[in-house]
């Protein structure tokens, strides 16, 4: 049995998701709100539940590529909803032209390109790769005059240390759709894949002459019954 998991960070993320996944058939086994100190394990014990397509956000996106070989689907913000905090945050700031920080980790967040003409912003996106530099990145940002900082809950632990307004990166249920639809493709491409190898393997173990595929390191690739006779 193969399918898809959905992991979320937060409870009103995870009320999204059950939603999402009501309104139609989808392949998704285990839905789930998870740590982000736990995403390698659960994901492994997803893996184990029979999942090959994981859907994830964020840092814990990060630890699931790091730590396990399964094909990610990730949530990442899309425009109208990084549009929303944009206008939130002008209201908690109350400037005309703030300086509005934006933490994401990986490729979470979507283009921003024109925010500062659509929303009368200066706004500064920073990117937390590195599991163990992601402080320094905050600490730094800091020094760039920042009005208010929107993040995962690590962006606003700094923001909170430094002194400045922070407002949580949340979604209004449509990245985790993309997200859904993408693996969902992911999936049918899997099943697809899988069966055209049962068909080739089908093949192979039928046939009378010995057959076998080696890589240039004399690795065995493939190899049917056959030839495993004469090779013995």
């Amino acid at each position: 049995m193969s399918g898809i998991a959905l992991f979320v960070p937060t409870d009103e993320m995870l009320s999204q998701a059950m939603d999402i996944l009501n309104e139609k058939d989808n392949h998704v086994i285990v839905l789930k709100k998870i740590r982000t100190e736990d995403a390698a394990a659960e994901a492994q014990k997803a893996i184990s539940a029979g999942v090959n397509i994981i859907i994830a956000r964020g840092r814990q996106a990060i630890e699931i590529r790091r730590y396990t070989n399964v094909a990610v689907s990730e949530i990442v913000m899309t425009a109208q909803e990084l549009g929303l905090l944009v206008m939130q945050a002008k209201k908690i700031v109350g400037k005309e032209h703030p300086r509005i920080g934006i933490f994401g980790w990986g490729d979470m967040l979507c283009d921003t390109t024109f925010f500062n003409q659509l929303y009368h912003v200066d706004l500064r996106r920073y990117q937390l790769k590195d599991i163990d530099e992601w402080r320094n990145t905050i600490e730094k940002a800091g020094k760039d005059g920042l009005d208010i900082i929107i993040g995962g809950q690590a962006a606003l632990d700094g923001a909170y240390r430094l002194g400045i307004p922070g407002l949580y990166l949340s979604s209004t249920g449509e990245a985790i759709r993309v997200a859904l639809k993408n693996a969902e493709s992911l999936f049918y491409m899997s099943e697809i894949e899988q069966h055209n190898y049962a068909q080739f393997s089908t093949v192979l173990d039928s046939a009378f002459n010995g057959i076998i595929k080696v890589s240039v390191a004399g690795k065995i690739l493939v190899i049917n019954r056959a030839m495993e006779q004469i090779l013995g």
